[in-house]
């Protein structure tokens, strides 16, 4: 088996319930199962049991609009190697079409979703739907974790996965009578690379089934990439009608202009939105939008009598999260908060699908809320339209994050998370002719990144059909710069993770197979075999999860700014003469792993717990008697 099958299990769960005193001794990746209450997240809300199931509202799917349409979809995959769906967000597409396929035999069939939080929500849906337990039927795979059986016929995975598994087995991987690639418009390096892998097998698979999915999708694009399958074949294009007016819920768009009138703010934008055009505006959140974003969802919340009916905020940061969630902490008696970020646990995500009848529910949410999920009763959107987007800093030969501008497509995705299952509003937060001058699509990541991590992937897999970085790379939809993929290959060479066969083909090496294993980014990994040579692997592996978790677990826990100054206070105003040296990130660093390990021997003990606790018993009532003698 390759390497990639054989990855170590990093578990890096973000809950809310403290630490288990059950894992297991000796194993490094099972002490990596963190609490909030000394880690990132603590939300008002949050249940104190992460592996509690969250009951999904029951669906009504007879109403969709895709439903009318079973019947043309079911024939025109048959027909066609590739198929486009098209139809606006809340049409049903990523919940319908997978239970189509099934009920005309064509099992097993595989979706993937961008995100897994969308893995596991649109998986528990279906399985609802179709009355059955989640791991029968209908199974999901996100990261390490399986919730299927060898008889399970719908599968959900996330890109990432399937790539993954196509890397590690080539055309082994794709056993499946249908794919499905759900939001397609999302353009990730690995939905991308799924793309070009898929596209590839299909030169050699004439009974495999494809089909893309998306509410915005360049339709010509898709149809000119795929045309040269074979003769006579084509890219067949399904368009879902929008149903008419008086079945559908309505949405009715603001704009910042709008927004500013119905708070009775000043008329001057510049505040929220600095600058004329999408190229020369500032995208920084800055303390005056967020009042702007507080004080309207106060006037939502008065003006709209429905408790039921909630709010979703998409912000772009965890940070601007945090600063949101500050200032609605006040209004705890009124509003039921959840946060939805990378960094939560998926089930613990999940509970911002159940419906609140006591206080308004409040979402806020980074681009994971972005697509595929139905958020029963959001019937207000508030719009920052800014993302965070990654790419590769040629100057300083690392990643960097930026704040940006959305495109209009994703707008547009953003917009249709309301009108759903009730009439919406949504709040856009620019001006209208700022906004149309957005682009209307976001570029692909592709094309923004180095490529390290993906390039020594390809050249590890065992497929000669895409394991030449210069040519699978050279096939993509947007194909990188030739100079990038060069570029990668000889820091690659320059490292001893590749080298040059005889043939001249880019060949791993044993040390290129170790890095690939890693489930870590490629800095985090090539971090942890470096210790590794210092007979230090334990301490590399645990150091790049931590480099690899944002935001640090321990450093800033969410929402308890006084206890991350404390944290602060005590590693940096110790004793100077104890202090490692070194940069501030590195220093944060290893005060996590000094915390980790604190935990790791004391917390994880259930015995040693026991007496901890004793002994801080014991101090507390020497204390109390000291107060009062």
């Amino acid at each position: 088996r390759s390497p990639r099958a054989q990855k170590s299990e990093v578990i890096w769960r973000v809950t809310d319930c403290v630490p288990s005193v059950e894992a297991a001794e000796g194993d490094v990746f099972s002490d990596l199962s963190f609490s909030s209450t000394t880690m990132a997240v603590s939300s008002p809300t949050s249940s104190c049991n992460s592996s509690e199931s969250f009951p999904l509202p029951s669906p009504n799917f007879a109403s969709l609009p895709i439903v009318a349409m079973k019947r043309r979809i079911i024939e025109k995959i048959l027909e066609n190697r590739v198929t486009l769906i098209v139809g606006e967000p809340g049409c049903g597409k990523s919940s319908q079409v997978p239970q189509f396929l099934l009920e005309a035999n064509m099992a097993p069939i595989l979706c993937t979703q961008p995100r897994r939080f969308a893995v596991v929500a649109v998986a528990k849906m279906v399985a609802k739907s179709r009355n059955s337990d989640l791991g029968g039927e209908v199974g999901y795979h996100i990261g390490h974790s399986k919730i299927l059986t060898e008889g399970s016929k719908i599968l959900f995975k996330t890109a990432g996965v399937l790539l993954d598994e196509m890397l590690d087995k080539g055309l082994n991987a794709l056993k499946y009578k249908v794919i499905i690639l759900d939001e397609v418009h999302e353009r990730s390096v690995e939905s991308d690379l799924v793309l070009v892998c898929i596209k590839q097998f299909l030169l050699k698979n004439n009974d495999l089934r494809v089909v893309l999915m998306s509410a915005t999708a360049d339709i010509t694009r898709y149809r000119d990439y795929f045309k040269e399958l074979g003769r006579g074949e084509r890219v067949e294009v399904v368009a879902i009608p929008s149903p008419d007016q008086r079945t559908i819920f309505q949405r009715r768009v603001l704009y910042l202009e709008q927004v500013a009138g119905l708070l009775g703010v000043s008329s001057d934008l510049s505040a929220y939105c600095p600058g004329p055009s999408p190229s020369s505006a500032d995208t920084e959140i800055k303390p005056k939008l967020q009042n702007l974003i507080h004080d309207l969802i106060l006037y939502i919340h008065s003006k709209e009598p429905d408790i039921e009916k909630s709010i979703l905020v998409f912000l772009p940061t965890y940070y601007s999260l945090e600063q949101q969630w500050y200032q609605l902490e006040p209004f705890r008696s009124s509003f039921e908060v959840h946060i939805l970020h990378r960094s939560i646990d998926t089930e613990q995500a999940l509970a911002a699908m159940k419906i609140c009848r006591s206080r308004r529910k409040v979402i806020l949410a980074t681009n994971i809320a972005e697509s595929s999920v139905t958020i029963p009763k959001v019937a207000y959107v508030i719009d920052s339209c800014r993302s965070l987007q990654v790419f590769w800093d040629g100057s300083r030969k690392r990643d960097a994050v930026q704040l940006v501008w959305v495109s209009r497509s994703q707008a547009e995705q953003r917009r249709g998370r309301t009108g759903r299952t009730c009439d919406g509003e949504v709040y856009r937060l620019v001006p209208s002719a700022f906004f149309n001058k957005l682009e209307e699509h976001e570029p692909p990541a592709i094309l923004k990144l180095s490529l390290r991590q993906q390039v020594l992937h390809i050249c590890c897999t065992e497929s000669r059909a895409i394991n030449d970085a210069n040519a699978l790379l050279a096939k993509a939809m947007d194909p990188p710069n030739p100079d990038v993929v060069d570029d990668a290959l000889s820091m690659l060479l320059s490292i001893r993770a590749l080298r040059k066969s005889p043939r001249g083909r880019y060949e791993p090496t044993f040390y290129g197979r170790l890095l690939a294993s890693f489930p870590l980014s490629f800095d985090a990994s090539v971090l942890a075999v470096k210790f590794g040579e210092m007979r230090m692997l334990r301490e590399g592996i645990l150091l790049g999860v931590l480099m690899d978790t944002q935001p640090l677990p321990i450093s800033h826990p969410f929402g308890a700014d006084s206890l991350f100054l404390e944290y602060v206070d005590h590693y940096f105003g110790g004793d100077s003469s104890k202090t490692i040296s070194g940069g501030r990130r590195e220093v944060v660093l290893m005060a996590n792993l000094c915390a980790f390990q604190f935990w790791q021997r004391v917390f994880k003990d259930k015995h040693r717990l026991e007496n901890l606790k004793q002994l801080l018993s014991k101090k507390k009532d020497k204390d109390l008697k000291s107060k009062f003698p």
